[in-house]
């Protein structure tokens, strides 16, 4: 009797902290639209969506049909959760497909709430880096003349560097030029994040937790409201490959092997995104910390990011000698249109052009990233903080799982008050849901080792669907 009272209040309690966060949440968006009204601020959002990025739209009438395709991905979502829990799922290939197929099912399914009321074609995402492949006449031209165009090229092409070009200039070479081919490059691309989230979080928990990880994330607002137009969705596959291998070659025996890919996975990134700039700090921060909370890792650590480092920049000399491409004068001018804005590019500023901005952008970066985690994720990361600052250890022994989420934290938070990104992290910072989501799957998973109640599952991860599929209908982000 004491026992089920117990595991019934565990239950109470998760719901109710599922609330606190979502009230906090909410008041953190009634707070950004009074600040926004009343300070005068410049900023690039909405108020009404603050502190995310889109535009709240009249959702009257209401048609019935535009739940069609999420009840669709819905029932598909809990089949998928019901063979994981019944252990159907064993052979890796068939797990591995079934991820695949469900969580192309899931992002279809809900972005049909947005195809039924906006043209596809005519989504800003759509135009994204696609639209200046016809400015440059092959790969070569697009490497040496693509710091001097970068001021007329549109808005995401413009903030960086040229890879997104250079691969939508492939796709569109072998598939033909569509806004269509673009989008489907991108929904067959971005599941391949999943899959290494899943081998993340083998290597660092167990397969439970990473089975429980993929469920969670392929129903964080961010990843399906940005994995059908967004090419942040593909910058994610090797962003959180790069974090894949670099955490691989501190677990395994043969590390060198695993060293060399992460470079490489590593130097893609960076010809994608600037945001790879995130892993530089971070994988800093993380052999910092491995020399003084669990020195076993730190060897392989320094090594693993020398390597990297030295991968990066012998490729950066080889472009820069052999193609007249400038990296860090991309960068530059990449952080000048961002600032003050170019052709297609109103600009942001650079937030710090007042104290009142500089802190509500900040902590906006902050918000933007947790609400596009989902509740019942960001929940869960919170309540395995907390285990891990005070639960009950009989020796303070730092394990990897302790560095690895320390060390994010520390990035984090440098990242969102250091001024070098103003707002939109729902999208941008898409690639660090592993840090988020697998820590809130360990602590899902033993949390449910103690309720031992067997809907749980499926109703945490309904909540995460009703959250995603509400901010799809209430909010068009353009993508």
């Amino acid at each position: 009797m004491n026992s089920e009272l117990g595991h019934t209040r565990s239950k109470t309690v998760l719901y109710l902290e599922y609330l606190i966060v979502f009230i906090l949440f909410w008041v953190y968006h009634e707070f950004s639209k009074f600040f926004i009204y009343h300070s005068h601020i410049r900023v690039q959002i909405s108020p009404e969506a603050a502190p995310l990025f889109g535009v709240v739209v009249n959702v009257a009438p209401f048609k019935l049909r535009w739940l069609l395709s999420p009840f669709i991905a819905y029932f598909e979502l809990l089949f998928f959760s019901l063979l994981i829990y019944k252990n159907k799922l064993s052979r890796l290939g068939s797990f591995l497909f079934a991820l695949f197929f469900v969580e192309l099912v899931v992002n279809v399914g809900i972005e049909f709430t947005d195809i039924w009321r906006f043209p596809i074609i005519s989504l800003h995402g759509a135009s994204q880096y696609i639209n200046d492949v016809n400015k440059f006449n092959n790969l070569s031209d697009i490497l040496k003349n693509y710091v001097s165009k970068m001021y007329f090229l549109t808005t995401h092409s413009g903030t960086h560097p040229p890879g997104p070009v250079i691969l939508m200039w492939i796709v569109t070479k072998l598939f033909g030029f569509s806004h269509l081919v673009k989008i489907a490059f991108i929904l067959l691309f971005e599941p391949f994040t999943a899959f290494y989230l899943y081998f993340l979080g083998k290597e660092l928990y167990t397969e439970k937790v990473s089975l429980y990880a993929v469920l969670l994330y392929i129903v964080s607002p961010s990843i399906v409201m940005y994995g059908f137009a967004s090419m942040d969705a593909v910058f994610a596959v090797f962003l959180v490959g790069t974090l894949y291998y670099f955490i691989k070659s501190m677990v395994t025996v043969d590390e060198s092997r695993w060293r060399y890919i992460a470079g490489i996975f590593f130097v893609v990134s960076s010809m994608l995104t600037f945001a790879s700039s995130f892993l530089v700090m971070y994988f800093f921060f993380f052999t910092i910390l491995t020399y003084f909370l669990n020195r076993e890792y730190y060897v392989r650590s320094l090594k693993t990011f020398i390597t990297i480092i030295l991968m990066f920049i012998s490729v950066l000399l080889f472009l820069k000698f052999f193609f007249h491409f400038d990296y860090v004068a991309c960068l530059l001018e990449a952080m000048k249109i961002d600032a003050y804005g170019s052709l297609h590019h109103s600009g942001c500023g650079t937030g710090f052009e007042s104290p009142e901005r500089y802190f509500f952008i900040s902590f906006s970066n902050l918000f933007a990233f947790f609400i596009g985690m989902g509740i019942p994720g960001i929940t869960l990361w919170f309540r395995e903080l907390w285990s891990i600052a005070f639960g009950k250890r009989r020796v303070r022994i730092f394990e990897i799982t302790d560095v690895f989420i320390i060390s994010f934290i520390v990035t984090l938070l440098l990242n969102a008050f250091g001024g070098l990104y103003t707002l939109e992290t729902e999208r941008i910072w898409m690639f660090l849901s592993p840090f988020i989501i697998l820590p809130a799957a360990k602590n899902f998973t033993n949390y449910l080792e103690k309720v031992k109640f067997k809907a749980e599952p499926f109703l945490t991860i309904t909540l995460a669907f009703i959250q995603t599929l509400l901010l799809e209908i209430l909010l068009y982000t353009l993508w």
